[in-house]
């Protein structure tokens, strides 16, 4: 998905793990649990690797449930890649996408 992403333009990408869920008072919710800077190292004009600004993080910011309001409530995971060009507009893209049942 992000080889096609290669070009002059692009500077970094930004990369996060998002999960969506509706709060007990019908409010639909967003937090952010993880996230990464990549950078394109180019070889020869192309990406040949991408550099990380983190390693083997799973949750950098736990989800947490202060009272308790959501256990057993199934929510959305997504993995989200926002484009940052050198010039020109930015834009996001969800890469994946699955539903997942919290512990009760």
């Amino acid at each position: 998905a992000l080889k096609e992403l290669d070009n002059w333009n692009l500077k970094q990408i930004f990369l996060w793990v998002q999960v969506d869920y509706v709060s007990p008072d019908g409010l639909n919710s967003s937090s952010t649990i993880s996230d990464w800077i990549l950078e394109p190292h180019k070889k020869n004009g192309t990406i040949d690797h991408w550099n990380m600004n983190h390693t083997n993080i799973w949750a950098e910011y736990p989800l947490r449930d202060v009272h308790n309001s959501l256990k057993n409530q199934e929510v959305n995971i997504k993995v989200v890649m926002e484009y940052m060009p050198h010039v020109g507009v930015f834009f996001k893209k969800t890469l994946a996408e699955t539903k997942y049942r919290l512990p009760a």
